[in-house]
């Protein structure tokens, strides 16, 4: 599933760039990397928050800190499924649009 889900984001991307250009994908690559990189970073900030807390003995906000670790994880997941959707749709407009 996981295959097909990427040969899919790989044909499309490829539509996208033989009909817009090579700017169109970075333009998509950008839009998707930055959510991306913001949310890896809140999530080392509370790894780094809880290992301190840790250090400190304060269970509690060790348990605070995984509890919005694993949130953060499932938020990156939904945006991941968001950007696969996202260039999919844009490959489907180019295409229905070159017609």
């Amino acid at each position: 599933a996981v295959a097909d889900a990427l040969n899919t984001v790989a044909a499309s991307l490829a539509l996208v760039r033989d009909t817009l250009g090579i700017f169109a994908v970075v333009a998509l690559f950008l839009i998707v990397l930055v959510p991306l990189i913001r949310l890896f970073l809140w999530k080392l900030v509370f790894r780094f928050i809880g290992m301190a807390a840790g250090l400190l003995g304060q269970k509690r906000a060790v348990d605070l800190t995984e509890s919005f670790n694993s949130l953060l994880t499932v938020i990156l997941a939904v945006i991941c499924f968001n950007s696969v959707v996202f260039i999919v749709s844009v490959a489907l407009v180019v295409r229905i649009a070159g017609r």
